[in-house]
Formats: C-alpha cells, structure tokens, sequence
C-alpha cells in the first residue's frame, strides 16, 4: 500500500502510527516508490489522522485512558501488538484489529470484559496522549520525521461536556505552538 501511495498519490493520510520513526521509515518507503515511478517525492504531502486525548495534569490524562470509549482503541489492535507487550488479547491470539471486529458477534458481558482487560499503556500507545506540552512535544518529533498536515479525533472530549470545551480551547494553543 505504502508503494501504492508513492506511485500514484499526491498524499498520504494513515491512521494514527505509534512512533516518528516508524512514522518517518513509511514515509521513506513512499518517497522511494515515488522516485522510482519517475515522481518528485516532494509532492507528495504528507498527514496524520490521530486520536487525541488531551488534558491538563498528567493524573487528568491517566484517567482519560481509563474511559471504556478510548481503551476500544487498546482493544482493536492487533494481538500482536498486544504480544509485544508480553500481553495476551482478550479476543484471542489470532485476532487481527478492526479487520476482525464485529461487535454484534460479543455479548455485552463478553466485550465490558474485554474493554475492562486494556491496559492504560495500550491506550496511551493507540492515540496521541499527554499534557498541551507533551502534545507539542510528539507533534514536532512527528513534524521532524515529515509530518505535513494533522487531523485530529478529540476522543478527550468524550468524557464529559467540560473536557470537550477545554479540548477544544487548549488545541488552540498547540496550533498556535506548531505553526509558529
């Protein structure tokens, strides 16, 4: 897919990725699919579309990542990424993410014990996470490995009316951080 995007797009927008540097190692691929089809690799711009959980203290974040709605995300990844963390999937060892999810096919019980099973870590790694400064901080490690333009999810603001309003406001401050 990675090649794909380099020798036909004039974009590339994915799904949140855990790291800059895997981030960074994607976007190498393309450019070079890219600069082989003949195509200047600096046309191509390049994105990110990313989960954020946003909040004032640390402590605030932590209990972020606690909320059934964000530990979906720990949920549908892959159990091999679970595995790396030395941890098993509570939907099994072969489970593949979203590809294998089909929520109709869990009783309730099934899935609030799944959900109960994500660690806070596996969240933290699902979504962009952290204080206004730790934020900035990931973006522009992001930004230096070729990050281009960002979407982003307000997932903190499904906790509550008051989080989406201080979500909201504080994102202010992190465009104005990045552009400057």
């Amino acid at each position: 897919m990675l090649a794909l995007a380099g020798r036909f797009a004039d974009g590339w927008y994915p799904n949140w990725i855990d790291t800059p540097e895997e981030y960074a190692a994607k976007l190498a691929q393309i450019r070079t699919a890219a600069a082989e089809a003949g195509r200047d690799p600096s046309t191509i711009r390049p994105g990110l579309q990313a989960p954020l959980v946003l909040a004032p203290t640390e402590r605030a974040v932590q209990s972020l990542l606690r909320h059934p709605a964000l530990r979906l995300t720990g949920l549908l990844r892959p159990a091999s990424d679970w595995q790396r963390l030395g941890l098993d999937h509570p939907l099994g060892d072969d489970f593949r993410g979203y590809l294998d999810f089909v929520p109709e096919r869990l009783s309730p019980d099934t899935l609030r014990a799944a959900l109960r099973s994500v660690p806070p870590e596996l969240v933290a790694r699902s979504v962009l996470a952290g204080t206004r400064e730790q934020v900035i901080a990931r973006l522009r490690a992001y930004q230096a490995a070729g990050l281009r333009f960002l979407a982003v999810l307000p997932a903190s603001a499904l906790r509550s009316p008051t989080a989406a309003l201080w979500t909201f406001l504080a994102l202010r401050r992190v465009r104005k951080a990045l552009v400057s």
